[in-house]
């Protein structure tokens, strides 16, 4: 007579789903909670914003290898393993975001905002550290592949979008922001760049994703708003 009761198939499979849902909200507030670079935002145009990006300081590392997969994995894990504790003073640091890669050969510049660059010879990473620290209290790497430094501050031009990290969303995202740069008269300083807020298993919708181009310069609709033109 006795037993488990048994729910309903559909209302079974609902449960789950809410489950499933409720688990990737926790993710996804959990992404938004950690620290990110602080910046003011001079222009909003739609969906692209040009923002004053203030110093902050990162841990970098580069990676000689063509495989790019093979770079970016290697680079990873040298700074992973430096915020979880190989440096000298052993402290855990806590993990920031976004994740920030670039999508073309050229070296940049050590003054760059880019925290992750691919180059002819393998990759550039950084991750940025929280704001608790300056140059003098960052804890210095046992790995001497790995360097502490601070970027200075700079203006970017940023396009916002969600869904999957495909060629063609990256693509159009990016011819989008490159036309907006030209039309406010501006010129980009070294390769673009795809911030990723989230990882790979968080549903697309879900996503926060960027492309990023430092500029030379303020855009000239917000010289216009300041001049009163």
């Amino acid at each position: 007579m006795g037993g488990a009761m048994k729910l309903p198939v559909g209302t079974l499979k609902a449960n789950i789903s809410a489950v499933l849902l409720l688990i990737v909200l926790l993710l996804a507030r959990n992404t938004y909670a950690l620290e990110k670079p602080d910046y003011d935002v001079l222009l909003e145009l739609g969906k692209i914003e040009y923002r004053l990006y203030k110093p902050y300081i990162v841990a970098e590392t580069v990676v000689k290898d063509p495989d790019y997969e093979s770079a970016l994995d290697a680079a990873f894990e040298r700074l992973l393993a430096y915020i979880s504790g190989d440096n000298l003073a052993s402290s855990k640091i806590s993990m920031t975001a976004p994740v920030q890669m670039a999508r073309t050969g050229v070296e940049l510049e050590s003054t760059s905002p880019i925290s992750s660059s691919q180059t002819l010879q393998g990759i550039r990473m950084a991750f940025m550290l929280p704001s608790e620290y300056d140059l003098q209290s960052a804890p210095v790497p046992l790995d001497d592949t790995v360097v502490v430094k601070e970027l200075p501050e700079r203006v970017v031009a940023a396009i916002r979008f969600s869904g999957r990290w495909t060629e063609r969303n990256l693509t159009s995202n990016e011819a989008e922001l490159l036309e907006n740069i030209r039309q406010e008269k501006l010129e980009p300083v070294g390769p673009s760049v795809f911030a990723a807020y989230h990882p790979p298993f968080m549903p697309p919708w879900f996503r926060r994703n960027e492309i990023l181009f430092e500029v030379t310069g303020l855009p000239s609709s917000l010289q216009a708003i300041v001049t009163g033109d």
